[in-house]
């Protein structure tokens, strides 16, 4: 008595298994379903920047290369002065506060409107 055909009838079993959820977790994935932002109702960025923003740069966290680097790849204006004034003015509070006081710092530093929006663009605090 040979067991050999029942562990390759299991093995071809599960491998069969295994596929199907593969496909059907695809499909239910690719079904048009909503999720993150194309919800209706759900507001986009602020920004009146031209564009989606790209990388994001974390600036409680990142030094003045690093801030003039994405400044400069969103082709802002003097990139390393806005990056050192930013930097300067550390720490930042979380959400909404930290981002009027991007805003703020910036204008005080004489900022324009285009460089302002495409800084807060790529800056969070």
């Amino acid at each position: 008595m040979s067991t050999t055909p029942n562990v390759r009838r299991r093995a071809g079993s599960a491998v069969v298994i295994g596929l199907l959820t593969c496909a059907l977790a695809g499909t239910a994935c690719s079904s048009g379903g909503r999720g993150g932002s194309n919800q209706p109702g759900v507001e986009g960025p602020t920004s009146i920047a031209q564009g989606a923003p790209g990388p994001r740069v974390t600036i409680n966290y990142s030094s003045a290369q690093d801030i003039a680097a994405q400044l400069h790849a969103n082709d802002v204006s003097d990139p390393e002065k806005w990056a050192q004034l930013l930097v300067d003015n550390q720490p930042y509070p979380a959400g909404a506060a930290g981002n009027d006081k991007i805003r703020d710092v910036l204008t005080r530093g004489g900022a324009s409107p285009d460089d302002i929006a495409k800084i807060t663009n790529v800056i969070v605090p």
